[in-house]
């Protein structure tokens, strides 16, 4: 085990910044009391009440940032050895995590931590890292915020915890779960595996993935290049899927719109449905596969086959089943009243 102490910044030269505008406005402010008027200035001068303003504007400015916790933050640098074998706990309540696969045998970690965050925790336990921003007393509000890049080696598996933090994942071929509240996550490259889990953060999967979940509530959810097998669910959020041959596809919305382009592989089943959600359908002219689509009270406009017929005289739903180039995979779609589109794709 290698491990490098935490390395805290040089004393910012914001106080000294304060201390001296502060001093030139009480030494303005004691000439005008002196003076009992505010000066006019010589030519050239702009007189002593722009002068003093301006001071009091710095002094205003910089107490802001500082504020913010622009100063008081601890600088990180550690490290530790790890292998593919191993996995690692990430928990990170504000701010952001960048966290990226590279071939090494060490876990790096570098970055900031907010001005009233303890600790950042930083072991191993048995097979498992464990890398976690610790808050002062639980304290959930002031400067929290933490921004972290972590290297990991490629295939380690990952465990990621946020509150608001955002969560980038990139060049990892491992399984990755993701739990936030409000914080986006972006994935990119290979992984195996990825299970996402959020309330109103958006989520963005860039990655040919051979098992991807994702459920949110009102975040949307883009998914490109996805070609495994797929459950995605949102509750308000919109889902978008763009994707080459999908072997497999889970997709639920209630009030959210999805939108689907690509094409199932051979003998793949995909199932997507709604309550009060649109969904549209963009599939290329090679498609080979049987439809069943039905709507309560939405409507169905089929631009690839025929049209949707009224399965009761005394209400509106409708049906619609066609194949397309002599079938072999199964598609399913049902909306309650949303409407839906099947159209080729351009």
């Amino acid at each position: 085990m290698n491990q490098m102490p935490a390395r805290h910044q040089t004393p910012s030269p914001v106080p000294l910044l304060i201390a001296s505008q502060c001093a030139l406005v009480a030494d303005q402010s004691r000439r005008v009391l002196a003076d009992g008027c505010w000066d006019a200035g010589s030519p050239g001068d702009d007189g002593g009440l722009p002068r003093l303003r301006r001071h009091l504007w710095v002094c205003l400015l910089v107490g802001f940032f500082l504020a913010g916790g622009l100063w008081g933050q601890t600088e990180i640098d550690r490290q530790m050895e790890a292998s593919n074998q191993d996995r690692a706990q990430i928990e990170n309540f504000a701010g952001s995590l960048v966290i990226r696969g590279w071939p090494g045998n060490t876990v790096r970690v570098t970055g900031t931590l907010g001005r009233d965050v303890e600790a950042l925790r930083f072991e191993r336990r048995g097979d498992r890292l464990e890398i976690v921003v610790e808050l002062k007393n639980r304290k959930r509000g002031g400067a929290v915020s933490s921004h972290l890049e972590i290297q990991v080696p490629l295939g380690m598996d990952l465990q990621v915890e946020t509150v608001s933090a955002e969560v980038t994942l990139d060049g990892l071929n491992g399984s990755l779960r993701v739990e936030t509240v409000s914080g986006d996550v972006s994935v990119e490259g290979a992984p195996y595996e990825v299970e996402i889990e959020t309330v109103s953060g958006n989520v963005q999967v860039l990655a040919p993935t051979q098992r991807l979940q994702v459920e949110a509530v009102s975040g949307d959810v883009r998914l490109v290049g996805v070609m495994g097998h797929v459950k995605v669910a949102t509750v308000s959020g919109d889902i978008d899927i763009r994707s080459g041959q999908m072997r497999g596809l889970q997709a639920d919305v209630v009030s959210g719109d999805l939108n689907f382009s690509g094409a199932p592989s051979a003998g793949s089943h995909l199932e997507m449905s709604s309550h009060s959600g649109d969904l549209l359908l963009s599939l290329p002219p090679s498609t080979a596969a049987t439809f069943e689509v039905q709507t309560f009270s939405g409507d169905i406009d089929n631009q690839l086959g025929p049209a949707a017929r009224r399965t009761s005289r005394y209400t509106s739903a409708k049906e619609l089943v066609f194949t397309l180039g002599g079938g072999g995979a199964q598609v399913d779609i049902e909306s309650f009243s949303g409407h839906i589109s099947l159209r080729p794709r351009e």
